[in-house]
């Protein structure tokens, strides 16, 4: 009913006639919304209400309890990784819509190639209409070509079953979770547009770049993978490397071996638990230290950019006793 109240409000403008004759089409109230955003008055959704445009703060404030307006208003949500006109690869760092606090801070990538564009680690639903509207900016949703999630946790791909009924668009995912994220979406429509990613990892052509699935098995899922932009030369690391803090200290990154060291009582901890050992990190690092990478970008916390800082990165995680390294059978009594 509201969706169709803000269609019925843009139709009576001039802005409608010139520019926003193509609302009717989109999918969602959210896109409606957006392309709303220059009108002088205008009305939003929320908690079945129609709002005006005075209280749209005071939403935003609900909606993300840390008082980020979002784009549509003229506040940017995006930390720009890499932008030379054509090739943009964007972090959204603070979506999530709790206002408890009790889910945990997730970043999500944006890569656009000369107009066509992909997500990487996208998320839940608690971030879904906010990426939508933030993404906008940069890519239109129809543009959307692939999804790809590093493994199958919900704050992963948890919102894959909007992006399949809202767009076309392919998931790639481990092809051992590519029978079970299905369980994410209503019943036949996953079907044909998974694409399992072998364990040895695949190249995935974006128009002007090369988007490169790198083996990260075990962590921390059984089958992970990271991503590679071979334009940018930005390895989005998943939960390697990640962080637990405010998502205000995200905007600035880490470029030497001092920040790091500053930064290690942040992710210690998440690292010895959901690591699974430090077998397959050192195997992790050696592969790292062969390509080129400038910047390594988790799916949590802080980034890393430049070789001191990410060297640093690596020689710590390469000697980490972590996972089952710090295991023993104490850990496996039942107290019964």
């Amino acid at each position: 009913m509201a969706y169709s109240a803000l269609l019925s409000a843009l139709r009576c403008t001039p802005v409608w006639r010139s520019s926003m004759h193509s609302v009717a089409n989109e999918h969602s109230f959210w896109d409606a919304l957006f392309l709303a955003r220059n009108l002088p008055v205008y009305f939003i959704h929320a908690d079945c209400a129609l709002i005006h445009i005075k209280k749209v703060i005071n939403y935003c404030s609900i909606i993300n309890p840390r008082n980020r307006a979002y784009s549509f208003l003229g506040v940017d949500l995006a930390i720009e990784l890499y932008n030379d006109g054509k090739h943009i690869c964007v972090m959204f760092n603070d979506l999530v819509k709790d206002a408890g606090d009790h889910a945990v801070q997730a970043n999500q990538f944006l890569v656009v190639s000369d107009g066509e564009g992909a997500l990487i680690d996208p998320s839940g639903h608690l971030t879904y209409n906010a990426l939508v509207l933030a993404m906008h900016k940069y890519l239109p949703k129809k543009e959307l070509k692939y999804l790809f999630a590093s493994h199958q946790d919900p704050d992963i791909i948890g919102s894959l079953d909007k992006w399949l009924f809202s767009i076309e668009c392919t998931l790639y995912v481990s092809q051992l979770w590519s029978r079970f994220v299905p369980h994410f979406c209503n019943l036949n429509r996953a079907d044909g547009r998974i694409v399992g990613i072998p364990d040895e990892g695949t190249p995935v052509y974006l128009r002007d770049t090369v988007i490169h699935a790198v083996p990260a098995h075990f962590l921390h899922a059984e089958g992970n993978f990271q991503f590679y932009d071979s334009k940018s030369k930005i390895l989005f690391s998943g939960d390697m490397g990640a962080s637990l803090v405010d998502a205000d200290d995200i905007q600035k990154p880490i470029t030497t071996k001092a920040e790091f060291l500053a930064h290690l009582p942040t992710m210690s901890g998440f690292h010895k638990r959901y690591m699974v050992s430090n077998k397959v990190c050192r195997f992790w690092a050696n592969m790292v230290r062969t390509m080129n990478v400038e910047m390594l970008v988790p799916q949590y916390g802080r980034y890393f950019v430049g070789p001191e800082a990410i060297g640093a990165f690596l020689d710590w995680i390469s000697e980490l006793q972590c996972g089952i390294d710090l295991f023993t059978q104490e850990n496996y009594l039942y107290r019964g």
